[in-house]
């Protein structure tokens, strides 16, 4: 049984993806030693060894006591020190760290090796901000070039990465898998009754702004489109958004877009969804809309092609992986007329069924979890087996 040190805030509001990847890896029979930032409010219903909280480095009190300069270097020196004990008593033969930031330069300097580093898309994306920090900048950037694979939803994170850290890496193209026996097309009862529920006549159109709402993803562009689609077209149309985990900042400026162009009789906000809910929750929609800034590889574009739900989307580069491109349908320009339109056509021109039975087909094929999983213990054995060799 290989043994794992995960390094990942699985219990984190933004931790969805990480308790992802932990469950699958769970189910792969891997030994997992999870060290988490914390703080270990709960239990983690999972198979886990050991659940162990991120190092405390103590710098602010050593740095009053001997000055900054000083103060870093031994809160440095301390939290690899903790590190190493963890990789010793754990006995792990894999690192393995999700969500690129500091600790994965630390776990690079405290020599935990073969180490595996997954970018999940903001960890690098926001490096291209101008008030990203230079000095977290830099330790991203030795992370990865040291790292021993570097794991990506998108080529062009991969290709980004490998300009941050000035090299060619050893890069693993792997979206996160998804379960394609419970995301498919269907459930038209439990839609049916969910649609009710919410007050949406039948005949209406049913439009879900499919990513949780954040500013990065632009929902009030997709409001202000959507406002003016049912305004100057006359769409009969409710759109849904997904609030849980969001800041209220983002919910408000979305509602207040609404209200002043009396359309909140045609916002439905749901909180949070179970995982299982979630292919009911495409099946209410008639398709889903997607318009980040910036973006990696979204799993949503999975789980909506694996349940034959068509998605409205802007072109970005993360996009043109993974063989989904002909099966989204594109905003040709990058504001919120253009957006606008398109949601007028993609309401009225219907589904093309053939295309999105062959997308689902698609994914079934390359991205069900099976295969993720597969292609993941692959890739540490592999790790193992080149540093038993050395």
């Amino acid at each position: 049984m290989l043994k794992l040190l995960f390094v990942a805030d699985p219990s984190s509001p933004s931790g969805a993806h990480q308790h992802r990847y932990l469950e699958l890896l769970a189910r792969a029979g891997i030994q997992i030693h999870l060290l988490e930032r914390g703080p270990l409010l709960h239990k983690l219903d999972l198979p886990i060894s050991t659940h162990l909280q991120w190092p405390r480095s103590e710098r602010r009190v050593i740095s009053k006591i001997l000055g900054p300069s000083i103060g870093t270097r031994l809160a440095h020196w301390a939290v690899h020190r903790q590190l190493k004990f963890a990789w010793r008593q754990s006995r792990a033969e894999v690192c393995h760290v999700i969500w690129i930031d500091e600790r994965a330069w630390h776990c690079e300097m405290a020599g935990l090796h073969p180490l595996v580093l997954t970018c999940l898309g903001s960890d690098l994306n926001s490096t291209k901000l101008q008030d990203h920090d230079p000095q977290l900048l830099q330790q991203k950037a030795e992370a990865i070039a040291r790292c021993d694979l570097f794991i990506a939803d998108s080529t062009d994170m991969i290709a980004l990465a490998s300009n941050i850290a000035g090299r060619e890496l050893k890069s693993l193209l792997l979206p996160i898998g998804i379960d394609t026996q419970m995301f498919h097309p269907g459930y038209e009862a439990q839609a049916s009754e969910w649609r009710s529920l919410l007050g949406i006549e039948e005949s209406a159109t049913v439009i879900l702004s499919a990513r949780i709402v954040r500013h990065n993803y632009r929902h009030d562009t997709i409001m202000k489109a959507f406002c003016k689609a049912v305004q100057e077209d006359g769409l009969n149309a409710y759109i849904i958004f997904r609030t849980y985990y969001s800041e209220k900042a983002d919910i408000d400026r979305i509602l207040a877009i609404a209200s002043a162009q009396g359309m909140l009789k045609r916002v439905r906000m749901i909180d949070e969804v179970p995982y299982e809910r979630m292919p009911i929750l495409y099946s209410m929609a008639d398709f889903a809309v997607n318009f980040p800034a910036m973006d990696a590889f979204p799993v949503t574009f999975l789980e909506c092609c694996a349940c034959e739900l068509p998605v409205l989307s802007n072109r970005l580069p993360a996009y043109a992986s993974n063989g989904i491109t002909k099966y989204l349908t594109f905003v040709n320009e990058d504001n919120e007329c253009a957006l606008s339109r398109r949601l007028v056509s993609m309401s009225n021109d219907g589904v093309d069924l053939s295309l999105m039975r062959e997308a689902r087909a698609h994914v079934a094929r390359h991205f069900d979890e099976s295969a993720f999983i597969a292609a993941l213990v692959s890739a540490y054995g592999h790790l193992v087996e080149q540093r038993a060799t050395r």
